[in-house]
């Protein structure tokens, strides 16, 4: 069996509960890291958009929940694997609620697995997003927080050397919020940590904005 992503909307001579099957059989089949790399490479977006599709797919809503539950269980602790996060983020730009959370899991964990120059990298997508997501806050604040790693690293470059963000005024008034909520959380000692460096960088850094 070929390592080629299984497209639902191009194949049409199989239904999409034998599609899953097959997804689900691929990542059975899966032993070595190199193999559930390329699952992931391959069918991980396909599985999350499957999991987001309107009322013809309600039945599947199983088949994807065991497909993901068996995937995470390999993958969540395996630092070894790495998740496409341009992708996901395109996932959380482009379609629905249920694909949009399901990404920003997958998110969580590829940001806890980039280096810093991946972080730093990754900020102009944030932020493409973000300016999408201006009306839902909770996405919002969730993608403020994965933007986290990338600020910390940016604080350690010289300023000529930062990505160029262009931020409209609506998610400038966002972003200073979300530091103000943070630095307001000084009685626990991991919040001091985030305020002082949180100070630091909006008196050298909001200039940017």
């Amino acid at each position: 069996m070929d390592s080629q992503s299984l497209n639902i909307d191009s194949v049409t001579s199989i239904s999409p509960s034998e599609l899953l099957e097959r997804v689900h059989l691929r990542l059975a089949m899966a032993e070595s890291d190199q193999q559930l790399q390329r699952f992931t490479d391959n069918h991980l977006i396909e599985i999350i958009s499957v999991a987001g599709k309107d009322m013809q797919y309600i039945d599947k809503v199983c088949e994807v929940r065991e497909i993901l539950s068996h995937y995470n269980r390999r993958v969540k602790t395996n630092e070894a694997i790495g998740f496409p996060a341009l992708r996901l983020l395109e996932v959380v730009q482009n379609q629905g609620p249920v694909a949009s959370s399901l990404a920003l899991v997958y998110l969580r964990f590829a940001a806890a697995r980039l280096s810093s120059v991946s972080q730093i990298e990754l900020l102009p997508s944030y932020f493409t997003v973000i300016a999408e997501k201006v009306a839902d806050k909770n996405q919002i604040y969730e993608l403020f927080g994965l933007c986290m790693p990338g600020f910390m690293a940016l604080s350690t470059k010289e300023k000529h050397l930062w990505p160029v963000i262009k931020l409209s005024s609506a998610v400038e008034a966002l972003l200073v919020r979300f530091f103000h909520c943070i630095l307001a959380f000084t009685a626990c000692s991991l919040y001091v940590y985030y305020g002082l460096f949180l100070s630091t960088y909006i008196i050298y850094g909001l200039s940017l904005l």
